[in-house]
């Protein structure tokens, strides 16, 4: 992807091998994608695990989930009472629930139609037992007490022929071209690295129900003031000066995410400089090297990743800049590409307190 990132850069639009650059570039980040999805099959990512509780976890991306469905399908949660704490991957679970609720989408789109039609899903958290889960016909599973997540559309429902086959990579569902056909299987993936089970009802013309069971953990008291602590800024955030100086390079190839920041750092006495890119951060660090105190980038971007970025750039580019990756992965999942060069790294998602405070910390280091 470096390679075929240079030649673009020596044969920009307007040039007569920029479209067939331009395709092999795309169909790398397609491979690219394609890989990251059958490691998540084969259970072999690097999970960030973090104590929490699903039913504020699932609550706090209702928004995320309805501009999934669209404004044409109902939406609807429904908690249960004690749910057990859970200890898994926050990213990768929602990784999971948004793959299940586009699926449900689809169902629920009629076939040759462009937009769903009167459809509703549900998702519903509850605790429950492995008897449970058996007394459903769900098995094996492994006795204990779990929280379980179910996700319920009104679709069309799975086909007998395909639903011995549907956790597989590779099949798909959906019409020819539409879909990789891995969705699912990364979401067995998922789940199965989680410790967890995923199992599914469906019924032809009425609907599909996909169950999560993920194991109850029982926090340490450590964890459990952690948690509190976390409860209490969120309640009554301490007040911060976010005042600051210096020079940035921002990196973010989300428009609305990056337009957003930038300025909130601008408004807190920062220079900013912006990229939506690898590409255009190289050109930008080409044309001011060593200008910046600070690159803050994203971790996973098309075309150039951040890592892939910074190995190109150097350390003539770069200068005396200190590196801040933001990334939904845990940092052992690109950290082997970053061994030349050290960074600093945050989890997303991340307030903008918590973004320039960060700032202001390795700044004054």
């Amino acid at each position: 992807m470096q390679t075929c990132s240079y030649l673009l850069r020596r044969h920009p639009v307007g040039d007569a091998d920029y479209p067939m650059l331009r395709e092999i570039s795309d169909h790398a980040t397609t491979a690219k994608e394609l890989s990251e999805m059958l490691r998540a099959y084969a259970r072999q990512q690097t999970f960030a695990r973090e104590v929490f509780e699903v039913g504020d976890f699932i609550g706090a991306r209702q928004e995320l989930i309805r501009r999934v469905l669209g404004d044409a399908i109902k939406f609807e949660i429904r908690h249960g009472r004690d749910l057990p704490w859970v200890k898994v991957d926050k990213t990768q679970i929602e990784r999971v629930i948004v793959n299940l609720a586009t699926n449900a989408r689809d169902a629920m789109t009629p076939s040759g139609g462009k937009m769903p039609k009167d459809g509703r899903l549900t998702i519903r958290t509850s605790r429950v037992t492995a008897e449970d889960a058996r007394a459903w016909g769900h098995n094996p599973i492994e006795d204990g007490v779990y929280t379980l997540i179910e996700v319920e559309d009104t679709g069309s429902g799975i086909k007998p022929e395909h639903a011995a086959k549907i956790f597989r990579p590779y099949h798909s569902t959906k019409e020819a071209g539409k879909g990789t056909g891995l969705g699912l299987a990364t979401s067995y993936g998922i789940i199965k690295q989680s410790g967890g089970y995923i199992f599914f009802d469906t019924k032809l013309g009425r609907g599909t129900t996909f169950r999560i069971f993920l194991p109850a953990y029982e926090p340490t008291p450590e964890e459990l003031h952690e948690i509190a602590e976390r409860e209490r800024a969120l309640l009554a955030p301490p007040t911060k000066d976010v005042a600051g100086r210096g020079k940035i390079l921002f990196v973010e190839d989300q428009t609305a995410v990056r337009r957003s920041i930038v300025r909130n750092l601008k408004e807190c006495g920062y220079e900013v400089e912006e990229a939506e890119n690898g590409e255009d951060a190289l050109e930008v660090m080409k044309q001011k090297p060593g200008a910046f105190d600070i690159i803050i980038s994203d971790v996973s971007m098309p075309i150039m990743t951040g890592p892939e970025m910074l190995q190109e750039a150097g350390a003539d580019m770069i200068g005396n800049a200190k590196v801040l990756f933001l990334s939904g992965y845990a940092p052992e999942s690109f950290s082997h590409m970053l061994e030349e060069y050290p960074v600093h790294y945050m989890s997303k998602p991340v307030t903008m307190e918590q973004l320039v405070g960060r700032v202001k910390e390795l700044l004054a280091a």
